[in-house]
């Protein structure tokens, strides 16, 4: 789970990722409910997209660290959970065989 005042970190993540690699992730704007078939399925794409290794990783990170900042009051969010948390969601609902949950909420 990652939270921020001021600034989404789901859009802090399609900015880091960019708009083609956002597209392969799985429902929309970072809302999405997947039964155990569908993480399956699912999955290949998101770990493509997010088990970002070397400069793309550091890119992304700079990334997210520059829209916490710029956009809110977060520059010591950690901007590793952000990339992490959703794959390790997923990878383990396939492990255990159930289906997974993401929601963005503002308030």
């Amino acid at each position: 789970m990652a939270t921020a005042r001021k600034a989404d970190p789901f859009s802090a993540l399609a900015y880091a990722l960019g708009p083609e690699a956002t597209l392969r992730l799985p429902g929309r704007f970072g809302d999405f409910l997947l039964d155990a078939e569908q993480v399956r399925d699912q999955l290949p794409a998101v770990e493509e997209t997010l088990a970002l290794t070397g400069t793309p990783r550091r890119d992304a990170i700079k990334r997210i660290h520059a829209w916490m900042t710029g956009l809110g009051d977060d520059p010591d969010h950690n901007a590793d959970e952000l990339l992490d948390g959703p794959l390790g969601v997923l990878r383990h609902a396939a492990r255990t065989g159930h289906g997974a949950v993401g929601q963005v909420r503002w308030y």
